[in-house]
């Protein structure tokens, strides 16, 4: 599901409207370790040629799904993607180079994911904008669950990823952007059913 949502932003008698769009991309793991751009071509390349191209254990996303991605992206033509569920900043950023003809500054921090799984920006580098991006996943939240030991602390399972935006002189902080992506429903260990008590707490 994407989302779509518009702001007008004022300033010095100039209006700007933006468009932002949260997306769950869903295991957006791209690795192209082995990939030479002097002998392949994505486009021509089908699936088994696709994953030959990392040397990765963890699959690629499949091809023909990130053309689709890339294609709802370029449709959709928003200034702020958030996006859920990216294996890394290496994927992000090999997305966002050979599906997106590189035309968005990249923002993520490796989060506290198990699953490699973490919240990420991609951001039109069109705009007049400057960006400090910042990291929650050492905050603690208030989380105590009856099978803990006495002082343990927890953690967001992955992040709140934090970006300010400011002014091109960076002297005026204009919005802030805060990506969550909670807790999974799964509770392999029956600790905490549907993992309410952790979503609450996120």
């Amino acid at each position: 599901m994407v989302v779509a949502l518009y702001y007008k932003l004022m300033q010095r008698s100039q209006s700007l409207t933006l468009k932002f769009a949260q997306f769950n991309v869903e295991n957006l793991f791209i690795f192209m370790d082995l990939f030479s751009p002097s002998q392949s071509d994505i486009k021509n390349l089908n699936e088994v040629n696709w994953q030959q191209q990392t040397a990765s254990h963890h699959p690629n996303k499949e091809l023909f799904k990130l053309f689709d991605i890339a294609r709802i992206i370029n449709d959709i033509d928003a200034d702020f993607y958030m996006l859920n569920e990216v294996g890394g900043l290496e994927s992000l950023t090999n997305f966002n180079t050979h599906f997106l003809n590189n035309e968005y500054h990249v923002f993520l921090i490796e989060g506290n994911s198990d699953r490699g799984i973490d919240v990420g920006y991609l951001v039109k580098k069109s705009l007049p904008f400057q960006y400090l991006h910042l990291s929650h996943k050492a905050r603690p939240i208030p989380l105590q669950l009856s099978s803990d030991a006495e002082g343990k602390v927890h953690y967001f399972a992955r992040d709140v990823s934090e970006l300010r935006v400011f002014n091109q002189s960076k002297t005026k902080c204009l919005f802030v952007l805060l990506l969550v992506h909670l807790k999974s429903k799964l509770d392999p260990e029956g600790l905490d059913f549907q993992g309410r008590q952790r979503r609450l707490a996120e």
